[in-house]
């Protein structure tokens, strides 16, 4: 697809990080596997999603 002059391509779900874990994982993990943290800038805690600027932000209910 080509917006404003841009060309962007979608791969598929396997190519995304987060295809491959549960709703279990990123419950109990609010790294997400290690790839938010504190050293990237994000603040994270466990039953919660990483989020900026010193928050967190709740989890959704589809992943409670």
């Amino acid at each position: 697809m080509t917006v404003a002059g841009v060309t962007v391509s979608y791969g598929t779900a396997s190519d995304k990080n987060g295809a491959n874990i549960s709703i279990g994982e990123i419950n109990n993990d609010g790294t997400i596997k290690g790839i938010f943290t504190g050293a990237g800038g994000w603040t994270t805690q466990n039953g919660r999603l990483p989020g900026l600027f010193g928050n967190t932000v709740a989890m959704p209910e589809h992943l409670k």
